[in-house]
């Protein structure tokens, strides 16, 4: 396929970063996907990372370039964001069981279920809403924001409601390393603190 002027740019770019933009349809993955084999001529393919938005996108991907892929190749690392956390968790010796996400709203829900006995100790300005089941979705969301956030250990909770979400929090991260599992957002947040160490240097692009 003959490539128009702005796809043969994306395809010849090399220094620095690239943000490649446009409308449904008009030729952003047939540039990216003739991006990905001049990268996969200059280096060994297992040194370019690519990163789709599920699932499905990456194996649409990986089957897209397998026709044209010249050379020999130990692995394509053609995967998910999630799929690039567990590697990195997996490499580093800290990969853990993953829970889905039905099976962490329902973690959350057992235990609110246990807080229901001492629920004005727990959740002093909170506590009439422990045990409805909407309760246990907005804490499993907003758990879920928090750890994603990542605040730290110098965050400070801005009112008293967030304060017992926090402390919710750390009796969540007690119960996750009882079962040696991690969520979605535990996942994340670990892989980024092992990236940032350098876990990323087997990759040439990405």
């Amino acid at each position: 396929m003959e490539l128009t002027a702005a796809q043969r740019s994306v395809v010849d770019h090399r220094d620095g970063r690239l943000r490649v933009t446009g409308a449904a349809a008009t030729g952003k993955t047939t540039a990216l996907r003739a991006r990905y084999l001049a990268l996969a001529r200059d280096v060994p393919a297992s040194r370019v990372l690519v990163v789709c938005r599920d699932r499905a996108a990456s194996m649409a991907f990986r089957d897209e370039i397998l026709t044209d892929l010249r050379g020999g190749f130990d692995s394509l690392p053609i995967t998910t964001v999630f799929g690039v956390a567990h590697d990195l968790a997996s490499r580093s010796g800290n990969e853990r069981r993953l829970l889905g996400q039905r099976e962490q709203w329902a973690m959350v829900e057992a235990m609110l279920a246990d807080d229901e006995r001492g629920a004005e100790s727990l959740w002093p300005t909170l506590h009439r809403y422990v045990g409805r089941r909407a309760f246990a979705d907005e804490v499993a969301r907003a758990v879920t924001t928090l750890r994603e956030a990542d605040p730290g250990p110098g965050w400070a909770p801005p009112d008293d409601r967030w304060a017992e979400l926090a402390a919710f929090a750390v009796r969540y991260q007690a119960h996750l390393d009882e079962l040696d599992a991690t969520d979605g957002a535990g996942l994340l947040t670990g892989a980024a603190q092992i990236a940032a160490g350098g876990g990323f240097d087997r990759f040439d692009h990405v």
